[in-house]
């Protein structure tokens, strides 16, 4: 940092103490200021919205116990959940606290940063916040470069960020982002660490809050700003149920292990810390398939729920121009369906909440209802036409097959959606 503000220095003929000011309002905007106290009373809030508005959260607890030692060992930990709902943060920092382990710092885009009470809650909970994109600031690269490699190199808390970088508006998973990954592993390519351990969450929901949002950015609508006064508008969700989440931690990856053989470490090291090294191409290599395990692990975690199947066959029907459907034909279907991805080695969420027929109709609603023994689907206006079948496709995340090229696809999706089709 302090070679780049110099360099600026020289390079724009402004006062050395001025930069220095400059790198020290970026720092305050960018740092966290977490406080347990904060944590405590935000976490008993959180703690009554999710009873209000989920029907349960099931945490399965197989690699629970190994993320905790690795947490109390106090070494660099980076955890990585999936991204598909503005609550995954919130929901894996309650679940962490609630546990015993070390409430991690998360990694923020900037945007909420601008929301009055609800940033400066996020920043005391132990967010801290970065720009979507950093352009041609060298001292701002420089700086998030330095404070994120400090959190990763002191190893005081685990730090969490999402691979995907956004939220996926289809539930699919997205290619990863390998910016911030780079940052986190250059303290092992430079020897700063002996080694540095990474742990994949994956969050599967029955049906996400902003289910509308995300359907009408399919349709190309922009993505309104995030704001405090549009949460507060956004106070209806209290009154819905969104079912059930599943919550999944992946076994733990040890980046020592995974790049023995693929990363030389010498050059590096008998480089000084003052002179730039851009990455190696097998560091490049590294990190990109690094980045994908990660992602296949989340994907290999997810969990199917039964209300996506019952959206799938729904959709061929309409396709055909059949807007209802017998209960009992469509309960074969579905399970007939479920049978299948049983058999595929899906993580099907079969029980006695998400196998009602009512229960999967009113995830889809008010698309779809029940009505004198049919399952029907509400044949709007020509103008809603898209949208309605949008609304549907947004329940069938685990199952469609989308072709875009943003998109990371499963060998599983691409069989089960060639089979229904």
């Amino acid at each position: 940092v302090v070679r780049v503000m110099s360099t600026l220095a020289q390079d724009t003929s402004a006062p050395l103490a001025q930069i220095r000011r400059e790198a020290a309002t970026l720092l305050e905007e960018m740092g966290h200021r977490f406080s347990g106290i904060v944590l405590n009373c935000v976490g008993a809030l959180v703690k009554k919205v999710f009873r209000r508005i989920v029907s349960e959260v099931t945490v399965h607890r197989d690699n629970m116990s190994a993320l905790k030692r690795l947490s109390d060992s106090k070494k660099p930990l980076l955890i990585v959940p999936s991204h598909r709902s503005y609550l995954d943060f919130i929901l894996v920092t309650w679940l962490l606290h609630s546990y015993n382990i070390t409430t991690p710092i998360i990694a923020a885009g900037q945007d909420f940063m601008s929301m009055k009470v609800v940033g400066s809650l996020l920043r005391r909970c132990g967010a801290f916040f970065i720009r979507r994109s950093f352009g041609k600031d060298k001292l701002y690269w420089a700086l998030f470069t330095e404070y994120t490699q400090s959190l990763v190199v002191r190893g005081e808390a685990p730090l969490e960020f999402f691979i995907e970088g956004t939220r996926s508006r289809t539930g699919k998973s997205l290619q990863p982002k390998l910016g911030m990954l780079t940052v986190c592993l250059e303290p092992y390519f430079d020897s700063r660490v002996s080694d540095i351990s990474i742990c994949p969450i994956t969050l599967s929901y029955e049906k996400t809050v902003e289910e509308h949002l995300h359907i009408l950015e399919l349709m190309g609508i922009p993505k309104p700003c995030e704001s405090t006064s549009g949460l507060i508008q956004a106070r209806h969700i209290l009154n819905n149920s969104y079912g059930a989440v599943d919550v999944r931690v992946g076994a733990p990856m040890s980046v020592k292990e995974m790049a023995r053989g693929k990363v030389d470490r010498k050059a590096r090291s008998l480089t000084p810390r003052s002179v730039s090294v851009p990455a190696s191409p097998s560091e490049r290599t590294f990190v990109r398939d690094l980045a994908h395990s990660i992602i296949t692990q989340q994907q290999s975690n997810s969990v199917v729920f039964p209300c996506a199947v019952l959206a799938t066959m729904l959709l061929q029907y309409v396709q055909d121009g059949q807007w209802s459907v017998p209960i009992r034909q469509i309960e074969r279907e579905v399970i007939w369906s479920c049978d299948l991805l049983i058999k595929l080695g899906c993580h099907l969420r079969w029980d006695n909440t998400t196998s009602r027929l009512d229960l999967m109709v009113g995830m889809l609603s008010p698309v779809v209802s029940i009505d004198s023994g049919m399952v029907v689907v509400d044949q709007s206006p020509p103008g809603s036409e898209f949208l309605r079948d949008r609304g549907i496709e947004a329940q069938c995340y685990s199952l469609i097959r989308y072709e875009n090229p943003n998109e990371v696809k499963t060998h599983t999706e691409i069989f089960v959606w060639h089979i229904i089709a």
